[in-house]
């Protein structure tokens, strides 16, 4: 545990031609990438069919059922939106000089994050109606973005506070 601790406050003590961790926002929106990079690696929904349990992934069905046929559609569609999402917290990370493009990039990627979640239900609800599926399982990945839109919302909430300090820091002067 020690040595967790000692590598986190190395990697937030990083000072290398200027490239330190400065904002607590900066941190959370690290986290929300790094969550939402696993949903690539975690399976975000399980399912049987025909007492085979299948996985599906954000790249594609893992199945042992011969003769399952699902829509091509489904994983290229939650992989984009992943990548999409990935995508728009990092920008927003990586304008940390800019708090109100990293805001409205914060929202954005808030807005993907719902919106790969709203997909995922439609494409296990429609996996579900079109095919005869039992046991619906819950995996980890289907978690995992609602753990990195929490993180994305206290971003946003660091970056307005940031903001409001900057604002009433120019009023003084």
């Amino acid at each position: 545990m020690s040595l967790f601790l000692y590598a986190l406050s190395f990697v937030l003590n990083f000072n290398s031609n200027n490239l330190m961790i400065q904002r607590i926002q900066s941190l959370y929106l690290f986290l929300a990438i790094v969550l939402m990079v696993l949903t690539f690696v975690f399976p975000v929904w399980g399912f049987t069919v025909n007492g085979n349990t299948s996985l599906l992934y954000n790249y594609g069905i893992d199945t042992q059922q011969p003769g399952f046929s699902a829509p091509f559609l489904y994983p290229i569609v939650l992989c984009i939106t992943a990548i999409l999402t990935i995508g728009l917290y990092g920008w927003a990370f990586c304008s940390f000089k800019k708090l109100g493009r990293a805001a409205l990039l914060t929202v954005f990627a808030l807005l993907a994050t719902v919106g790969f979640l709203v997909i995922l239900g439609l494409v296990v609800y429609d996996l579900q109606s079109a095919q005869s599926l039992s046991g619906n399982i819950l995996q980890v990945g289907a978690l995992v973005p609602v753990i990195a839109f929490v993180f994305g919302c206290l971003a946003f909430r660091a970056i307005r506070r940031d903001q409001a300090l900057l604002r009433s820091a120019d009023r003084i002067r």
